[in-house]
């Protein structure tokens, strides 16, 4: 696979690679990424795409450092794109370029390579961790073994379930909620005896994955300010939390 590198002068692919890297065929799944031991497998679906590229950016970065055009006949499997790369640093951030040649019909598939695309399966965005800001998003690789040291569900019956919708940052940003960490998933938890007190079994959480709160036009008719999606029912992301609600 050839490797195509960016004019970045800061900092290059050899800036952070080590001396195990080298590029494989990889595997079509799990879509996303996955941590192997073979290396970081990338996959990606597009069924119409005719060129994907997989783009590098050193963390908090704002040019690629490298970037890596799928070949179709090695580094596809159907209309999934993938490649398995080895002696990458985890904390590396990515994103893809995809574009069809010869698009007929650009109304229908619009590709634009000079987009860089978020992967729809990455389990988190550089999206920031504050609430309002407006930031580039780049696609994280995490780790998502967890060890949930024996805990089980509590199968409560549905008929003794008492359940409790809320929306994270709406139950917890208000200086009533009396909590220490107000507008997060940790302001929640701090809520969680006041839930059992009132004898709630359950919540059902509102929107809770990466959307971009900044993304709307609308204004404050009386201030002229501009206003923020508070709902979050346009995601970015289904498989990435709210980062400003990890915080």
């Amino acid at each position: 696979m050839p490797i195509q590198k960016s004019l970045n002068k800061k900092t290059d692919l050899v800036d952070i690679i080590n001396s195990d890297f080298r590029i494989s065929r990889g595997h079509p799944f799990p879509l996303g990424t996955t941590l192997m031991r073979g290396g970081i497998n990338f996959a990606v679906f597009s069924k119409n795409a005719t060129d994907v590229t997989l783009v590098l950016f050193d963390p908090g970065g704002s040019n690629p450092i490298a970037e890596f055009p799928f070949d179709f006949r090695y580094n596809r499997t159907g209309d999934i794109w993938h490649a398995l790369i080895k002696g990458l640093p985890v904390n590396i951030e990515y994103g893809y370029r995809v574009n069809r040649k010869q698009n007929d019909n650009k109304n229908i598939h619009r590709f634009d390579s000079s987009k860089i695309l978020i992967d729809p399966y990455a389990k988190a965005l550089t999206t920031g961790d504050k609430w309002g800001d407006k930031t580039t998003q780049r696609s994280l690789i995490i780790d998502d073994e967890y060890d949930w040291e024996f805990d089980q569900p509590l199968n409560i019956p549905l008929s003794k379930s008492i359940i409790y919708e809320l929306h994270t940052r709406g139950f917890t940003q208000s200086i009533s909620s009396e909590v220490n960490n107000a507008g997060t998933f940790k302001g929640l938890v701090e809520k969680i005896p006041y839930l059992k007190d009132l004898g709630i079994t359950a919540i059902e959480l509102l929107p809770i994955n990466e959307f971009s709160e900044t993304d709307t036009a609308r204004k404050n008719p009386l201030t002229g300010e501009k206003l923020l999606n508070f709902w979050g029912y346009h995601s970015l992301s289904f498989f990435a939390p709210k980062a400003s609600y990890s915080a």
